[in-house]
């Protein structure tokens, strides 16, 4: 298994640490998940449009040792490297390339979504 390698992923507009998943939806218009800041007052919508595999950690500091989210103002970052990449490569019978994957991990102050796609995602400042 991989070790966990990751890189702040800068946005605009940025998502800044500090903010609460309000939601997470899957459907005909993609993947989403939206979150709110209420010291800031502000809602924002990250959109990946597909997704092969989601997981939703419920504890944001489960990755806390081997990395420090505080290092940086946002809330999403990009592995190039994860337990998550390996173990989706092995699920798919190694039938598709494992540089097609890329794992972004979206930090909220209630959890942590781990998200497996091919897609860039996209955000968006939403009405409080």
């Amino acid at each position: 298994m991989s070790q966990v390698k990751m890189t702040a992923f800068k946005t605009d507009p940025l998502v800044p640490l500090g903010c609460w998943v309000e939601g997470i939806h899957d459907d005909y218009e993609g993947f989403r998940i939206l979150l709110h800041s209420n010291k800031r007052k502000q809602r924002y919508r990250i959109r990946f449009g597909y997704c092969f595999h989601y997981l939703v950690s419920e504890e944001s500091k489960r990755l806390r040792q081997s990395f420090d989210f505080t290092k940086s103002e946002g809330a999403i970052y990009k592995a190039s490297e994860s337990a998550f990449i390996d173990w989706a490569f092995a699920e798919q019978l190694e039938i598709t390339d494992k540089v097609q994957f890329s794992h972004y991990l979206i930090c909220g102050d209630d959890c942590l979504v781990e998200v497996l796609t091919s897609a860039v995602p996209t955000t968006r400042k939403l009405p409080y």
